[in-house]
């Protein structure tokens, strides 16, 4: 009989597949691990016979060596969160195991070792979509912590799926840093060839080694090769792709610097943040903020539990921040009482409205419907819409006061707010 491990060869009415059986508790399925690394489901039901080609045999635990400092080189603090960025597959059990330690990951990317020194501190063991706002507030703790020992820089492993929210978050927690924080995700697990983990590490250990950058940014891909990453500062960048390697991209400024896994840095902006000025920690988000988009037939009833559940709310307009408030004929009868509703709640909480577009900039004095929002003590909020969600949860984290935080969504706190966009940054 078959067990997780066994390397076996299965006939089906479909045909024949080969791989590694993983340990499941499906009753109706055979999961098998191929060599090329993907998962494949059988329905037992298809199956005429299996035969195993080679069994499973335990291996003895490696004894961990330690690791020697090398004095010529700087050191840098990995944080693990979660995600697949430091996760290594067991090819003879399909298992997926966490490699955090700095002996695992530089058996998993041994290149490091010739960058820095490799320190390693696990936050979470999560998935990012399963962050809340307090989470980032930990997270930015546990790098405030870290920072007492004076490392080059910080690398965040991180899930991709929130990735862009939390790297915004930690820009407005995380005040006046005097080295690199780079978050960094994986979009393909390190069970499959095409894997993007271990050149995510090599470049954000490389730039961090080199450069003055003194902020919040995130580390990934540049292309599908693998040959370059992107840096780009983390109030803008956005996930834009389920899954390709390359989908974080920079939104309405241009990367900081593109670099390679040798070490050669490309800088694509001259105005970066560098060091200057004394750290400040301000870790507390809220985790009542509510985020809703406009669609056409939106009502008034869908705001309802926000306005009884919630402490602030950002609102994703149209274009340039409109929304369904003119009353033209029969349909639109409720547009009025639309409006009517978000001036209710904008006294009660701070409301923020942002473009639901990923390139341009909110306007609402454009048109006469962003103007009537306006009146309506509604902020105009010049960011992405996950960034203003970031942002409001920060200040409902450091204040109660609404006049204030209204002033401050308006305001550019971290240098999130660009006046205008700049040239060649649409699309790339």
């Amino acid at each position: 009989m078959h067990k997780p491990g066994d390397k076996v060869e299965v006939e089906t009415v479909d045909g024949i597949q080969t791989g590694i059986v993983m340990p499941n508790e499906n009753a109706k399925t055979l999961f098998l691990k191929l060599t090329s690394g993907y998962n494949v489901g059988i329905d037992k039901k298809k199956i005429k016979t299996i035969d195993i080609l080679e069994a499973f045999k335990e291996t003895k635990k490696e004894t961990k060596e330690t690791i020697k400092e090398n004095k010529k080189l700087p050191t840098i603090a990995i944080l693990h969160t979660g995600g697949t960025i430091a996760s290594q597959v067991d090819y003879r059990t399909g298992a997926v195991v966490s490699r955090f330690t700095a002996e695992d990951l530089l058996k998993m990317v041994p290149e490091l070792k010739d960058i820095a020194n490799i320190e390693t501190r696990t936050v979470f063991q999560m998935f990012s979509e399963d962050m809340e706002p307090t989470h980032w507030s930990i997270l930015a703790e546990k790098v405030a912590e870290e920072l007492k020992h004076n490392p080059k820089g910080i690398i965040i492993g991180i899930g991709t799926d929130t990735l862009e929210y939390a790297a915004s978050a930690l820009s407005f927690a995380l005040r006046n840093l005097s080295i690199p924080v780079l978050l960094v995700g994986s979009q393909r697990s390190s069970d499959r060839p095409s894997s993007d983990a271990g050149i995510n590490l090599l470049c954000a250990a490389q730039f961090i080694a080199k450069t003055d950058f003194a902020g919040v940014g995130v580390c990934m891909h540049d292309n599908e090769d693998d040959n370059n990453c992107l840096i780009i500062e983390g109030n803008f960048v956005k996930k834009m792709h389920t899954s390709r390697r390359d989908t974080f991209r920079p939104i309405n400024r241009k990367p900081l610097a593109r670099v390679d896994s040798n070490g050669k840095i490309e800088y694509l902006r001259n105005n970066y943040p560098k060091a200057g000025g004394k750290f400040e920690l301000k870790s507390k988000f809220s985790n009542k903020v509510g985020l809703i988009k406009i669609y056409p037939g939106f009502r008034k009833e869908e705001l309802d539990y926000y306005e009884n559940n919630c402490d602030g709310l950002v609102i994703e307009g149209y274009a340039f921040g409109q929304m369904p408030v003119n009353v033209v004929d029969e349909s639109t009868k409720d547009h009025a009482h639309l409006l009517e509703r978000v001036k209710k709640i904008a006294k009660k909480m701070p409301v923020a409205v942002v473009s639901q577009r990923p390139y341009g900039i909110t306007y609402m004095n454009v048109y006469s419907t962003g103007r009537d929002l306006i009146d309506a003590s509604v902020v105009e909020a010049k960011v992405l819409p996950h960034v203003a969600y970031a942002k409001l949860s920060w200040l409902l984290g450091q204040t109660k006061d609404i006049a204030l935080i209204r002033k401050e969504m308006a305001s550019n706190l971290v240098g999130e707010i660009v006046d205008r966009v700049e040239k060649n940054t649409f699309l790339i």
